[in-house]
């Protein structure tokens, strides 16, 4: 059996991973092996052929259906046009002389999670070399979102789980105001004011890693799941994607309140059960989770203290956008924040269309439906406690 085709078993399937005796240890190894593959293949695609590159981005937006384009056209345009910019970031030697030109000049948060990201690079490292690593990934990865969306009928989101068209309208509107706001936010890092160096690499991944879920997601909300060409770079992204993100939100959820391991664990387990009950109860936990970290990290004493303006709160609570405004107010940068906003919103919809689609009695999600909600809860958990700084202390 291929290494590819394990990694695959081992993330869609929880049982065929036990009978296989693939443990964490193997896991890994299967993981190294084809990322070294792949980060190869493809870094030095994007070091040699940014043009072809280009084209390709390019490519996906032409050859769509007309008349599918034309209903659409706002996310389509808007993720090409981010993909762009993010290729226009190192893509030429005048982009790269600026890029390297404006890491010597940052300051706060920025330069000194940049300076311990090179430092984790290698000693043998350029800076150079470890900007084109970085934003090679974010590339890919938004890149092979892209197609995700390009090979999806969006027309069809939400009918594997019969929703009304009020409803598939809804998940529509979300993903163009989540595209709108990623593809300002990608032209806002082309910008020395907000310069993506500005932001910690951990942090500047992330919108990345939430656009490809979300496309992930959506999929697994239609009948369709088939995308054979790319399948393998999907497996290693979903694997990246998981590496950087679960392990750490283990850790920041037990330092700050054990409960909510224990919360999200159950959630897991009970979204591979095969009790609907437990299925909605999953999903309320889910829900109930992101609440709690919202509110842990932007507390509403704090807030009031914080800001004096009306627009920041109703009925005498803070809003959900002055809470998200309060979490990442150390990081400054009004596209991001626009982000989170529209990110966090996406995923609470995804929730309620999870929730709906499982009310009859014979209800239960598929082993790619499972995935792709985990995916995308953990992913809005991780990208609030690290914007939001909880460690627990």
């Amino acid at each position: 059996m291929e290494l590819k085709e394990l990694l695959r078993i081992a993330a869609e399937n929880e049982k065929r991973r036990k009978d296989l005796g693939l443990d964490d240890a193997t896991l890994k190894r299967i993981r190294d092996e084809l990322a070294a593959t792949r980060n190869s293949r493809h870094f030095l695609a994007y070091e040699r052929y940014p043009e072809q590159l280009r084209e390709q981005i390019l490519a996906l937006t032409s050859h769509l259906n007309q008349s599918a384009y034309g209903q659409f056209s706002s996310i389509f345009e808007s993720i090409r046009d981010a993909n762009l910019s993010a290729l226009n970031l190192t893509g030429t030697a005048d982009a790269r002389s600026f890029v390297l030109g404006s890491l010597q000049n940052i300051a706060g948060v920025g330069a000194a999670a940049w300076t311990e990201h090179l430092k984790l690079s290698g000693a043998g490292t350029s800076i150079e070399d470890a900007l084109k690593n970085h934003l090679s990934h974010i590339t890919e990865t938004s890149y092979l979102a892209q197609m995700r969306l390009a090979g999806l009928n969006i027309g069809q989101l939400g009918t594997g789980f019969h929703l009304e068209e009020i409803a598939k309208n809804a998940i529509t509107q979300n993903l163009t105001d989540l595209s709108v706001s990623y593809k300002n936010l990608f032209q806002s890092f082309e910008l020395p004011e907000t310069s993506f160096l500005a932001l910690p690499p951990s942090i500047s991944a992330l919108p990345t890693f939430e656009y490809f879920n979300e496309a992930d997601l959506l999929r697994a909300t239609t009948d369709e799941y088939a995308d054979d060409e790319i399948e393998e770079d999907l497996i290693l992204v979903r694997e990246e994607i998981k590496i950087v993100i679960v392990e750490p939100l283990i850790e920041r959820l037990t330092a700050v309140n054990p409960h909510w391991t224990k919360m999200l664990e159950g959630a897991r387990q009970a979204l591979r059960s095969d009790n609907p009950d437990k299925v909605r109860h999953a999903i309320a936990s889910l829900r109930e989770l992101t609440r709690e970290v919202m509110q842990y990290l932007s507390p509403d004493e704090n807030i009031k203290h914080w800001s004096s303006s009306e627009g920041d709160f109703s009925n005498g609570r803070p809003t959900r956008i002055a809470r998200l405004r309060y979490i990442a107010r150390s990081i400054n940068h009004g596209p991001l924040v626009d982000f989170v906003e529209k990110d966090l919103k996406s995923v609470l919809a995804a929730i309620d269309v999870f929730q709906a689609g499982t009310h009859s009695a014979d209800s239960r999600l598929t082993e790619i439906q499972v995935r792709a909600l985990l995916a995308r809860a953990e992913g809005i958990l991780h990208f609030l406690m690290s914007i939001g700084g909880a460690d627990g202390h």
